[in-house]
């Protein structure tokens, strides 16, 4: 199983990743965020991975998915504005 790295960073109100879309393989790779304060990241229907700590990072992980899809997610944090990045799962 592979892992796709996406790092999350904040600055004044904003959130933002160094991948707007990912691409995770069907039935084997997950997708882990990391980054310097806490967030949670949203799945479609509300499914919520919140962040947590590990050394002095906050790490979240989903995946791998079994379905070919377009995954439109939200990364919300305390005091930020909500970011909405892709994640495609790819053959």
């Amino acid at each position: 199983m592979a892992k796709k790295d996406v790092k999350v960073s904040f600055s004044g109100r904003t959130i933002s990743v160094d991948k707007k879309k990912v691409q995770p393989q069907l039935n084997d790779d997950t997708v882990d965020w990391s980054g310097p304060q806490q967030y949670t990241i949203v799945m479609p229907g509300g499914q919520q991975i919140p962040a947590t700590q590990q050394g002095g990072q906050w790490l979240a992980s989903a995946g791998p998915w079994n379905a070919l899809q377009n995954i439109k997610y939200d990364i919300t944090a305390p005091n930020h504005d909500t970011l909405d990045p892709d994640i495609e799962v790819v053959p």
